[in-house]
């Protein structure tokens, strides 16, 4: 893998657009991320148990939502989305154009950084997976969890997108990178802070506010 370069994208004012649309795919659609998941599953629960649960006496959601009404034990956190999804107000029509608009969205988002920064892949740094819904194009991605840059010890999520369906190697070879550069930075002098977490690009990004790369 030659040289990993990062470029700091923040500050490019021609990407308010494209990634808006990437964000907000609802402006078009008229349904949110969650709406659009919940629809699936309520749609897709019947097959998956019916394929890979024959001796399950629950076949339907419905059914599994009035078994965790008297079962509350087993439900912790509740079935919030269960029920979300068995009231879900899309229907195909509705799930098939928002996933078509955020495909092309995302290609957009992707032509405009191939052809002005020549990227192979979209970095983010933070606890907020801004650019989760993009998982409905089928792109790769990967997470890389890094405790070492924060002096609080509190952990930095760094997401790693792809551009194309054969991206997989390319993230997991640039995310090990990264976590290997990270465990060499934890080695250096603990009582030379500045030092420690400045040599690597990662912590100066997060240091200067910087989300996408």
């Amino acid at each position: 893998m030659p040289l990993t370069t990062l470029i700091n994208l923040n500050n490019d004012a021609a990407l308010a657009e494209p990634i808006a649309s990437v964000l907000n795919p609802a402006a078009a659609c008229n349904t949110s991320f969650l709406d659009f998941l919940c629809y699936a599953l309520a749609r897709d629960i019947p097959l998956y148990l019916s394929s890979h649960s024959s001796y399950y006496s629950h076949q339907t959601l419905s059914s599994i939502i009035e078994w965790n009404k008297s079962h509350s034990q087993y439900i912790p956190y509740g079935q919030t989305l269960f029920l979300r999804a068995i009231e879900s107000p899309i229907t195909q029509e509705t799930y098939d154009k928002y996933k078509q608009t955020m495909k092309e969205s995302f290609q957009s988002l992707i032509n405009y950084l191939k052809s002005t920064y020549s990227l192979d892949c979209l970095l983010t740094i933070g606890n907020d997976d801004m650019f989760s819904g993009t998982t409905v194009c089928g792109i790769p991605r990967a997470n890389l969890t890094l405790d070492y840059y924060n002096p609080d010890h509190q952990q930095i999520n760094v997401v790693a997108v792809g551009f194309s369906l054969g991206d997989d190697l390319l993230l997991l070879h640039f995310l090990h990178r990264l976590e290997k550069a990270n465990l060499q930075a934890g080695k250096i002098d603990t009582r030379k802070p500045f030092q420690k977490y400045i040599q690597h690009p990662i912590r100066s990004a997060y240091r200067n506010g910087c989300s996408i790369l």
